[in-house]
């Protein structure tokens, strides 16, 4: 997403102008993601790419930017008759991209926090805004159904929501997911949303800042460190801890991106509470 100025810019452009165009279309029937041409463009592009002139023209011209540098609605835009009006994506509610072991340690109660790196793309988040994760998940073409990844068992399992007059209901159903091509999370559109987190507490720290609270915090489970007994016994003393399990987490997430804990980058601190939402 070059040519927006970070990640959560370019999820509520997506949001609030793509999902409630009539251009906005499934694109691949296989797996059903929705895009349009104008859009597939515009994330596409490199940031290297984006700052060519011709380039940035070209684009500028299909989605214009306004004033404060904020893009504006797409030329090609035709409300579907959902569309409220330009929010400046200072909206109080959020999409956030959620790992399966992240949505189910909420869901279980077991989590109440998030960590996450580039701490200046959540410059516009406050207090008692809300977050809605998006998830991996599959649906069909006509959108009456939702399986979400996080839900899946050993066995290939799942269960699945179905849209009917009085909104989604959960677990009406079970299907087999082996074999299935699954969505990307970032095309997880608002209407899937099955959870909701209101914020309660934001700062800034480096990752490995984190205490052994606040790793329980996270979600995650205990691993064992050992070390030698300071007593002098020639013993090695074993110690489960949270704050080891976090980091082994963390590394398989972040450390291929550039961001693992041995590099401890600066992350920003989400703390929230789950909540019913209608």
């Amino acid at each position: 997403m070059a040519y927006f100025s970070n990640g959560s810019e370019g999820d509520n452009y997506q949001h609030n102008y793509c999902e409630r165009c009539k251009q906005w279309r499934v694109r691949d029937d296989t797996i059903g993601i929705e895009s349009c041409p104008i859009w597939d463009v515009h994330i596409l592009g490199t940031y290297d790419q984006c700052k060519d002139k011709g380039v940035a023209e070209l684009l500028s011209m299909l989605i214009p930017m306004t004033k404060e540098h904020f893009a504006d609605k797409c030329t090609m835009f035709e409300s579907d008759g959902t569309y409220q009006g330009q929010t400046n994506f200072l909206e109080d509610d959020h999409p956030l991209i959620c790992t399966a072991h992240e949505v189910r340690a909420i869901m279980d109660g077991r989590q109440t926090q998030l960590r996450r790196v580039d701490p200046h793309k959540f410059r516009s988040w406050q207090l008692g805004d809300l977050i809605w994760p998006r998830e991996t998940f599959m649906s069909d073409w006509a959108h009456n159904r939702v399986i979400y990844r996080a839900d899946v068992g050993d066995d290939g399992m799942a269960p699945y929501m179905m849209r009917g007059e009085g909104g989604w209901g959960g677990g009406v159903g079970e299907a087999n997911t082996k074999g299935w091509k699954w969505k990307p999370s970032i095309h997880m559109p608002k209407k899937f949303a099955r959870n909701w987190l209101r914020i309660t507490g934001l700062r800034e720290e480096h990752v490995q800042a984190i205490s052994e609270a606040d790793a329980k915090a996270e979600g995650c489970e205990t691993e064992i460190v050992r070390c030698p007994d300071l007593m002098g016994s020639g013993n090695w003393r074993e110690f489960p801890l949270y704050k080891a399990g976090f980091k082994t987490l963390w590394d398989s997430i972040n450390k291929k991106r550039g961001h693992g804990w041995d590099k401890n980058p600066p992350v920003k601190v989400i703390e929230f509470e789950r909540i019913e939402h209608g």
